[in-house]
C-alpha cells in the first residue's frame, strides 16, 4: 500500500552481494540527466560485462528494485538486459524505455508470501552500462529498523496538513497559500522531504521553512523551472534535517510563498531510523479529565453501573423475547388463515346468476383465448364444476374486470374438479320433473328355436 512504509536499502548496503564485475560510482554525473530527479544517496553501482550479478535477502511482502534507465538499441539488440529473480522465480520484464532516467523501476514483485526471500538480478550486456540504485521492499512485522531507512509516503496518517494543503493528483500533497503548516511526528535520527516542480503551476521561485522540536526555523528554497521549461522534475530533495538524538521529534514545515510562485510538494519522506507508527496521530483520541475519585470508589461505582446493566439487560432481553413470541404467533395464524382460504370452495357470482351443470366424462382441454373472451372447458371426472354462464374474460367495454382474478378462478376450477363433489349438483339433478314413455306392442314375434330330434349312426356286421 501507497501509506506503508518500506525500507530502502542503498546500493552501498553491505547485505548486498555482488558478482562479477561492478563498479561503485559516486561522481553524480547522472543526476543531470532526464527529468527524475538524481540517483539515491548520489552513488550507482554500474556493470557493463554479462557475468555480473547481485543478491539480498530480506523478510516481506513486496519488493522493488530501481536503477537508472539506460537502453540502447543496436540493431534491434536491446542492451542492457536484465532478469530478476524471487526465490529462483523470474519476475515480470519491464518494457524497455528509449530515454536516460534515473528512479527508474527495474522489476518489482508486490505479491509475496510474508517470510524471508532471496532476491537475485543477473546483467546481459554488450558494453552498454547497466545501473543499479537502492531497492524498496515492505518488511515483515519481526524485522528490526535499526540502522534503516524507511520510504514514509505523502499519505502517511503520522503526518498533519494544516489548511491550505491539497492533493495533486494521486502522487503528491501541494500549497499555494503562504502560511500553510504541515506536522510530522516521528522516531529517528534524520529526515529528508522530497517532492517535485509542476511545470504546469507557476515557475517563480520561493521559500519554506522547517523546525525540529520548536527551534528556530530555517529557511529552504524552492527552485521553480525556467520560464521556458515544460518538464516536470520530479524527486527533488527539498531539505534534509541535522543529525538528531535517536529518539521522538516533531517536524514543522511552513510555506511561505503565494500563488503567483512555484508550490511546495510533498511526495515521500526519508527517514533514517524510523520507526512504524502505532497509532495514526491524525486520529482524535479525547481523553476524559481527572476527578477526585478514589481507586476504591471507582471500584464501588463500576459495580454499581454493572448491576444496574445486568438488570436492564434482563428486562429488554425478557420483552425482546415477548415481541418475538407474539410475531411468531401471529405470522401463523396468519398463515393459517391463509391455507383455510385457498382450500376452501369458492363461488362466483354474476349478474347472471349461478348454475349448476353435469359434466360429461371428457378429458380436459385447455384451447387457446382470443383476448377478452373466454372459451367454455369441459373436466373430467365422475362429478360436475361449477361453471359460469357468461364470459369470465372481460371486454374492452368493460374495464372494471380484471385479468388476474379469471387466472386464479381457472385454477381454483381445475382443483375442485378433483378433489371434491358438488353438492348442489346433487340437488340439482334431482328437482328435475320425470319423463314417462308407453310402451305399445307391434305384434312381431320372434321364432323359437326348431326341435331336433337325435338319431345314433347305422353300424353293419363285417
Amino acid at each position: 500500500m501507497s501509506n506503508q512504509r518500506r525500507i530502502v536499502v542503498d546500493d552501498t548496503d553491505s547485505d548486498i552481494r555482488y558478482t562479477g564485475s561492478w563498479v561503485l560510482d559516486q561522481t553524480g554525473d547522472l543526476n543531470k540527466g532526464g527529468n527524475f530527479g538524481p540517483v539515491y544517496r548520489n552513488s550507482v553501482h554500474s556493470a557493463n560485462t554479462s557475468d555480473a550479478s547481485f543478491s539480498y535477502s530480506f523478510n516481506g511482502t513486496s519488493i522493488d528494485i530501481w536503477g537508472s534507465n539506460n537502453i540502447a538499441n543496436n540493431s534491434g539488440v536491446i542492451t542492457p538486459s536484465w532478469a530478476c529473480y524471487i526465490d529462483n522465480i523470474k519476475l515480470p520484464d519491464q518494457a524497455p524505455f528509449q530515454f536516460f532516467e534515473n528512479n527508474w523501476v527495474l522489476c518489482s514483485q508486490d505479491k509475496l508470501v510474508d517470510g524471508p526471500h532471496e532476491l537475485t538480478v543477473n546483467v546481459s550486456t554488450t558494453g552498454q552500462h547497466f545501473y543499479f540504485d537502492y531497492i524498496e521492499y515492505l518488511p515483515s512485522s519481526t524485522v528490526s529498523l535499526s540502522s534503516k531507512t524507511l520510504n514514509v509516503d505523502h499519505l502517511d496518517p503520522a503526518i498533519q496538513y494544516g489548511a491550505g494543503w491539497q492533493d495533486l493528483g494521486s502522487t503528491a500533497n501541494m500549497t499555494s497559500v503562504a502560511g500553510t503548516e504541515l506536522t510530522f511526528e516521528f522516531i529517528g535520527t534524520s529526515l529528508s522531504w522530497l517532492g517535485f516542480i509542476p511545470t504546469e503551476l507557476p515557475h517563480n521561485a520561493s521559500n519554506a521553512t522547517f523546525s525540529v522540536d520548536g527551534g528556530s526555523p530555517a529557511t529552504f528554497r524552492l527552485p521553480g523551472l525556467t520560464s521556458d521549461s515544460s518538464n516536470t522534475i520530479y524527486n527533488q530533495v527539498f531539505f534534509t534535517t541535522p543529525n538528531l538524538t535517536m529518539g521522538k521529534h516533531t517536524l514543522k514545515v511552513v510555506h511561505l510563498g503565494s500563488r503567483a510562485q512555484t508550490p511546495l510538494t510533498l511526495t515521500n519522506m526519508f527517514l533514517i531510523n524510523g520507526t512504524f507508527p502505532s497509532t495514526p496521530s491524525n486520529t482524535q483520541i479525547t481523553q476524559a479529565s481527572s476527578s477526585s475519585i478514589t481507586p476504591n470508589q471507582s471500584v464501588n461505582s463500576d459495580s454499581h453501573k454493572t448491576t444496574i446493566g445486568a438488570i436492564i439487560g434482563v428486562v429488554l432481553g425478557g420483552l425482546a423475547l415477548l415481541l418475538i413470541i407474539g410475531g411468531v404467533l401471529v405470522w401463523m395464524r396468519r398463515q393459517r388463515n391463509h391455507r383455510e382460504a385457498r382450500t376452501r370452495p369458492r363461488l362466483e357470482v354474476d349478474e347472471m346468476g349461478y348454475h349448476s351443470l353435469p359434466a360429461p366424462p371428457v378429458p380436459f382441454v385447455v384451447d387457446a383465448q382470443p383476448q377478452g373472451e373466454f372459451t367454455q372447458r369441459t373436466f373430467s371426472g365422475p362429478v360436475s364444476t361449477a361453471t359460469r354462464s357468461t364470459s369470465v374474460y372481460p371486454d374492452s367495454s368493460d374495464p372494471s374486470r380484471e385479468r388476474p382474478a379469471i387466472r386464479e378462478k381457472r385454477g381454483h376450477l381445475v382443483t375442485s374438479s378433483v378433489t371434491s363433489t358438488s353438492t348442489d349438483l346433487v340437488s340439482s339433478t334431482t328437482s328435475r320433473p320425470s319423463r314417462v314413455v308407453h310402451h305399445e306392442d307391434s305384434g312381431l314375434r320372434i321364432p323359437g328355436p326348431e326341435p331336433v330330434e337325435e338319431v345314433p349312426p347305422s353300424y353293419t356286421e363285417s
